[in-house]
């Protein structure tokens, strides 16, 4: 025999909070092979970060240019 749902009742549907929070209990068992591939990323940043002050040195080269990006830095 089918059972019948009542009617206007739907089945609640799992948040993204719950499936987090299964993920990270999963890794958890599986033994942090995560946070060692993060460091990469972390790597990558610093890269990106040295980038970008090479490009703040050749802005100060341009006093103009210079002059800008320290007014958008106070505002």
């Amino acid at each position: 025999m089918e059972r019948v749902r009542e009617r206007g009742k739907k089945r609640k549907k799992k948040g993204r909070g719950k499936r987090k929070e299964r993920k990270r209990k999963k890794e958890e068992r599986r033994g942090r092979k995560k946070k060692e591939e993060g460091r990469g990323r972390k790597e990558g940043r610093e890269e990106e970060e040295e980038e970008e002050e090479e490009e703040e040195e050749e802005d100060m080269e341009h006093p103009y240019i210079y002059r800008k990006h320290l007014k958008k830095k106070t505002d």
